[in-house]
């Protein structure tokens, strides 16, 4: 026989069990968080000032740099060019009787070079037919100044207190006998000028570009066959960025020199002729025109050719490495007390490698590099051997 309110009393001890399961799992689960937070915390190292100091120092590599003499130079690329061509045009007509081997492209050719030679027997006969006309002109000349001597002789003869008259005296063609016999001469000087125009020459010193005649061949007085330039009009154009424009504008006698390596290799002295009137539109450069010194130079019209300018011997400046120049011209320099200090630098010269900038005599250690965290006076660990002092970039010219 089963007693009422056995059944409940069972599922209420069993109630109490359960509920002393979970409150004892939590303090297990909380007993161990907190051993395991403990055993954390003693793996960790006890902090020190100099953990802190070298938690806040930037590494950074640096380069000390001293005052020094410097040559300022750059090199560039530019193109040779002409300033003019000459057209070939004869002076005069006929048919060509010989062809000097100059006078073909590529040729080059002095002012006393024949180019080429037009049939002279018409023009031969010209001079000697002016010759005669000159002959019969002072005749009729000298016929009139009798004529005339003798007129004047007579009427002096007969009115010996009256002047002569100019139509009594024959002055008038006294004038014309001489007016002719002048005429005459000067077609004797323009057949003896188109008799030397047969051998054709330039004035100058020239390399011929196009030619266009054969031996036999009939020319036409001025019409063109063919082309060729001055050497002295050969220039070198270098288009210039406005830093080393405005250094080259500002330099007194620079050395400039032009090398090439087209046929053969070769280095020719130049000079600034001029500048362009306007900027290149495609880079914004200024285009200066150099002339070349030698009246010979081996090149020829769009040749590239490496151009280098030399400028006089600058005093106490730092060669800075170009990987040191920060924002706005400014450089990192560290202290003795191994902390930034911004420097803004007066640029003289920016190349390929360096940056040539006025020293204030002193001798620095820069930064190497961008340093976009960095601030004024942010402390600073040096990289590699700098701790000892080395690593001058600098060198003397």
């Amino acid at each position: 026989m089963i007693k009422n309110g056995t059944k409940p009393e069972k599922e209420n001890r069993r109630n109490r069990m359960y509920g002393l399961l979970q409150l004892a799992l939590v303090i297990l689960v909380i007993g161990g968080a907190f051993l395991f937070s403990i055993y954390l915390a003693s793996l960790q190292t006890v902090p020190n000032a100099d953990n802190d100091r070298n938690a806040l120092e930037l590494l950074v590599e640096t380069t000390v740099v001293a005052p020094q003499s410097h040559r300022l130079r750059f090199s560039a690329t530019g193109t040779v060019q002409v300033r003019a061509s000459t057209d070939i045009v004869p002076q005069v007509s006929g048919r060509i009787m010989a062809i000097d081997d100059s006078a073909f492209p590529g040729g080059f050719f002095d002012p006393d070079t024949v180019l080429f030679q037009i049939e002279k027997e018409d023009f031969e006969l010209e001079v000697e037919r002016m010759k005669a006309e000159v002959a019969r002109a002072k005749t009729r000349l000298e016929l009139q100044q009798a004529n005339s001597e003798t007129a004047v002789a007579e009427w002096q003869e007969m009115n010996p207190d009256t002047p002569v008259p100019l139509l009594v005296a024959q002055k008038p063609q006294l004038a014309e006998a001489k007016a002719a016999l002048a005429a005459a001469e000067s077609q004797l000087r323009i057949a003896r000028l188109n008799l030397s125009r047969t051998d054709y020459r330039l004035p100058f010193s020239g390399r011929v570009t196009e030619f266009s005649m054969e031996e036999g061949q009939y020319v036409v007085a001025g019409q063109a066959y063919g082309q060729a330039y001055r050497l002295l009009s050969l220039e070198i154009d270098v288009p210039l960025e406005s830093r080393q424009f405005d250094w080259l504008m500002a330099t007194e006698a620079p050395v400039i020199s032009v090398s090439t390596d087209f046929l053969d290799e070769a280095v020719y002295s130049a000079y600034v002729k001029r500048v362009a009137g306007r900027l290149d539109p495609q880079t914004r450069f200024a285009r200066v025109l150099l002339g070349l010194n030698e009246t010979k130079p081996d090149l020829v019209p769009d040749v590239f050719v490496s151009v280098r300018f030399i400028g006089p011997q600058r005093e106490s400046v730092w060669v800075l490495p170009l990987d040191a120049l920060q924002e706005n011209g400014r450089i990192w320099a560290v202290t003795a007390e191994k902390r930034l200090r911004s420097l803004q630098l007066e640029i003289i010269q920016i190349t390929d490698t360096a940056v040539v900038a006025k020293s204030d005599g002193k001798t620095i250690r820069v930064v190497r590099g961008h340093l976009p965290e960095a601030t004024e006076n942010t402390p600073v660990r040096l990289a590699g051997n700098a701790e000892s002092g080395t690593g001058n970039h600098g060198r003397r010219d």
